[in-house]
């Protein structure tokens, strides 16, 4: 006796091939790319800033390899100066 699976129906509009796929859908959840770049760059980001400052705290004379890597990575999470002035203000 062989079972037979009925084919599921999604009630969901599907979008047209064209347009990228705005989220990524598993057994259990959905989840939107942006989202687990963002998680992903977070945490990456937050390993590198507290290995370097325990590094630093670490040793005796600072490497300058930690150094760079500490303030390269808060340099890329903070504005610059110069993209929040407005710009009437860097013209005086």
């Amino acid at each position: 006796m062989a079972t037979e699976v009925a084919p599921t129906q999604i009630d969901e509009k599907k979008a047209p091939a064209d347009e990228p796929q705005r989220e990524w859908r598993s057994c259990c959840f959905k989840l939107h790319p942006q989202v687990l770049v963002f998680m992903t760059q977070v945490f990456f980001s937050a390993f590198l800033i507290f290995f370097s400052a325990y590094k630093l705290a670490d040793a005796g004379q600072p490497d300058p390899l930690y150094v760079s890597m500490l303030t390269t990575t808060v340099g890329v999470w903070l504005p610059s100066p110069l993209h929040t002035a407005s710009k009437s203000s860097l013209l005086t």
